[in-house]
């Protein structure tokens, strides 16, 4: 992702190699997430670890700096529905950013 926003900022050609590329590597990557959350709560099956923190932050948080559509991605969707409806989710984000809207879809 930080390479994506780097190419993004260079204002390169659409059909520029590199961007080309790195888009196609954040394609593959939401893909495998789309798919692993798909049939599991969380990215480790039922049990919420750090792991679902550094996605969360990645899908969420991270969108202000690098924007991206989640709409192909309808199980990412529902599963940052999932992580950020847990209250400690919720105290950590209102702490840490208070009064931010969460980009969840």
């Amino acid at each position: 992702m930080g390479r994506l926003m780097i190419l993004n900022r260079l204002k390169l050609a659409e059909d520029n190699p590199m961007l080309v590329a790195t888009r196609g590597r954040v394609d593959r990557a939401f893909d495998l997430v789309d798919a692993r959350v798909r049939d599991a709560e969380y990215l480790a099956g039922k049990t919420f670890t750090t792991a679902d923190i550094m996605t969360g932050f990645s899908l969420t948080t991270m969108r202000y700096f690098q924007l991206y559509d989640l709409s192909r991605c309808p199980n990412v969707v529902k599963y940052l529905g999932r992580v950020s409806a847990r209250a400690a989710y919720r105290r950590a984000m209102e702490k840490g950013d208070p009064g931010m809207a969460l980009l969840l879809s």
